[in-house]
C-alpha cells in the first residue's frame, strides 16, 4: 500500500494529512507555529512532530512513504529530515512553498485563477492557461503581509495608541484589546510590546478582536477591515497582469481572516470594483490538502475525480469524528 503525507506549516500552526494513493484518508494531526525564521528551528521541529504523530496514531508499524510533500516556510531540507528520521521512512521528500500548496487546494491540481491566501501573512498567487505561476506578496511583517491577520493585528493596537496619544478617535478596540491582553491601560503596551510577549503569532490574533468589533460597528475596526480588504484585492489585481489572465477570472480567498464574514463581503465588493473580470469562487479544497496533492503529483498519482472526491469525503468524515 502506497502512502502519502502532506505537512502544512505556518505562523499559526501545523497540519498533517497521512492518506493511500487512491485518496483515502488514513488520519490527520495538529501542531503549533513551524515557520522556523520566526519561531525557531527548535519549535518548528517539535511542532511538526505533534502534527505528524497525531497523523499516524493509529499505526502502530513504522510507516514508509512514498512521497513526503512538506510546505512550511522557513524550514530546510536538513531540519526536516532530522525531524523525520525518528517517526517514519520515505522514498522521496519535497520542499514546497506555502504559494504553490494554497493554488493546489484552492483551484485545484490544473485549475486556472487567482488563490489570495491571508493568515498570519498574507499573499496572492496566480496560474495561466500555460500552466505559468506568478506570485505577489508574501514578503513578510517587515517588508509587506498587508491585508494579513498579522496586519490586520498590528493597525489595531496602532489605533489603540492613536486614540490614547489624541490623534485619532475614540475606539471599543481599546478596552477589547487591553482586556484580552490581560492589561490594565494603553500604556503597558509600550512593555508588552519590547519584551517580546507580542510576537508576530499574538499579534496576528488581535485581529480576531478586531473583527468582532467591526460587526459591532466600531469605525476604527470596520477602518482597518477596509484597508485589509483593500489590500488583499489590490494584491489579486496585480498578480492577474502578472499573470496575463483574461475575461472571467475564478479568485479564491482563503486562510484565516477569509474565514471572516465581516472582512469576505468588504473583499467581494472591492473584487467588483477593482477587477470587474474576477469571479469569486469558493476553494475546491481545505487549505491544509495542498501539502498532500503537491505529493500526489510528485509520486505520478492520477488526479482522476474520484480520487479528489475520495480526498474530500474522507477527509470531512476524519475531522467529523475528532
Amino acid at each position: 500500500m502506497e502512502l502519502f503525507l502532506g505537512i502544512e506549516g505556518g505562523g499559526t500552526n501545523t497540519r498533517a494529512v497521512l492518506a493511500q494513493a487512491d485518496g483515502q484518508i488514513l488520519g490527520v494531526g495538529w501542531g503549533g507555529p513551524s515557520n522556523a525564521l520566526f519561531v525557531g528551528r527548535e519549535a518548528a521541529s517539535k511542532a511538526i512532530k505533534q502534527a505528524i504523530s497525531q497523523a499516524l496514531a493509529q499505526k502502530r508499524e513504522r510507516l514508509k512513504c512514498k512521497v513526503i510533500a512538506a510546505c512550511i516556510p522557513g524550514v530546510n531540507k536538513e531540519l526536516l529530515q532530522l525531524t523525520l528520521k525518528p517517526l517514519m521512512e520515505w522514498e522521496h521528500l519535497i520542499l514546497c512553498s506555502d504559494t504553490l500548496s494554497a493554488l493546489q487546494a484552492g483551484l485545484g491540481p490544473e485549475g486556472v485563477g487567482v488563490v489570495v491566501s491571508s493568515g498570519t501573512g498574507s499573499f496572492a498567487i496566480a496560474r495561466n492557461k500555460k500552466g505559468d505561476i506568478a506570485v505577489v506578496g508574501g514578503w513578510g511583517p517587515l517588508l509587506g503581509d498587508e491585508g494579513s491577520g498579522y496586519y490586520i493585528g498590528l493597525l489595531g493596537l496602532k489605533a489603540i495608541i492613536h486614540a490614547a496619544d489624541g490623534i485619532g478617535p475614540p475606539t471599543c478596540l481599546t478596552r477589547a484589546i487591553i482586556e484580552r491582553l490581560g492589561l490594565t491601560n494603553p500604556l503597558e503596551l509600550r512593555r508588552v510590546a519590547y519584551s517580546g510577549v507580542l510576537d508576530r503569532k499574538s499579534i496576528a490574533e488581535l485581529s480576531q478582536v478586531v473583527m468582532v468589533m467591526a460587526k459591532e460597528g466600531d469605525k476604527a475596526a470596520l477602518s482597518i477591515i477596509k484597508k485589509a480588504a483593500w489590500w488583499l484585492v489590490v494584491m489579486a489585481r496585480a498578480v492577474v497582469r502578472k499573470a496575463g489572465l483574461e475575461n472571467e477570472i475564478p479568485v479564491v480567498f482563503v486562510g484565516g481572516v477569509a474565514r471572516e464574514r465581516v472582512i469576505v463581503e468588504i473583499f467581494k465588493r472591492y473584487l467588483d470594483k477593482l477587477l470587474p473580470g474576477a469571479v469569486y469562487t469558493p476553494p475546491l479544497f481545505p487549505i491544509e490538502l495542498g501539502s498532500l496533492l503537491l505529493a500526489y503529483k510528485e509520486g505520478g498519482i492520477s488526479l482522476k475525480e474520484s480520487t479528489l472526491h475520495q480526498v474530500k469525503t474522507t477527509y470531512s468524515s476524519i475531522l467529523k469524528s475528532i
